[in-house]
């Protein structure tokens, strides 16, 4: 029916995942959750039935949940009054989100089956650059939307972004990725004032655990030392996690020291300020 009924308008190509099948809904959310590494309250459910709402909004307390108007024609309009982005995309990831998440499927599928040879098998390429314009409003982005890999959450808008890219005294480093199932944009960045304080540091959960923020940071100590305070939350395990691997962590807020740090030997490396690249 969705592939080749006249009057569909979606065709599968147009979903990321698909959960077609008995049992009951929360299990297919909680899969959904799990092959794209997402949490729960960054996921909008849609259902006509109530009781399926309420089965798993029982299983996901944190997971936003669409009230679904009793009249169809009123679902837009109710959809467009959501407090949250539904509709409309305005960077470049946005515009992409169905194929990079078709890619983050893939990846999860290849993990699975890769033992370990995987990290190495992605075949991960990464470019740095800094202070480049056109990241403004992706980075921008991830420090708005960030929440599990983000050492320290301080919600910059586009123009805290570009007031820093023009102040001599700080750099925004961007970080683009790309491994054998396509490119996936800006994952990662950091604002780092006077070389040496790491404002933020934050990664797409797309790519965590791949290697990536190790790469990142290892770029960020070449010339020497940095300092990174952090703030524990409810939801930066892995950002306080990576930390711990660098230096214990201790308390909700502190600061820890990086310097020295070797990149992973699977991630190829090309920094666009040196017109380079290393391995």
């Amino acid at each position: 029916v969705i592939d080749h009924h006249p009057e569909m308008v979606l065709r599968s190509s147009d979903f990321s995942h698909h959960e077609i099948h008995w049992e009951p809904k929360s299990v297919s959310v909680g899969r959904i959750l799990q092959t794209f590494n997402i949490g729960a309250e960054s996921v909008l459910f849609i259902d006509d039935n109530p009781r399926e709402r309420a089965a798993v909004a029982a299983a996901f307390p944190t997971l936003r949940m669409f009230d679904f108007p009793d009249d169809p024609l009123n679902l837009v309009p109710h959809l467009k009054a959501l407090p949250w982005p539904v509709f409309g995309s305005t960077s470049e990831e946005d515009q992409r989100r169905g194929e990079l998440q078709r890619q983050q499927a893939e990846r999860a599928q290849a993990k699975a089956s890769g033992g370990d040879d995987y990290l190495q098998s992605l075949r991960i390429e990464i470019e740095i650059t800094v202070d480049e314009r056109a990241a403004a409003k992706r980075v921008a982005q991830l420090h708005q939307k960030t929440n599990q890999f983000n050492v320290r959450p301080i919600r910059h808008v586009e123009a805290d972004i570009r007031r820093a890219m023009d102040d001599p005294d700080a750099s925004v480093v961007a970080v683009r990725y790309r491994d054998r199932f396509g490119e996936a944009g800006i994952v990662g960045c950091a604002v780092v004032r006077d070389q040496i304080n790491v404002e933020t540091l934050l990664l797409s959960c797309r790519v965590i655990g791949l290697g990536v923020e190790r790469a990142l940071l290892s770029y960020l100590t070449e010339n020497g030392p940095v300092r990174i305070p952090y703030t524990v939350t409810e939801k930066n395990a892995p950002a306080i996690q990576f930390l711990d691997t660098l230096q214990d962590v201790v308390g909700d807020n502190g600061v820890i020291e990086a310097s020295c740090v070797e990149p992973p030997a699977w991630i190829r490396t090309h920094d666009k300020t040196k017109e380079t690249s290393h391995a």
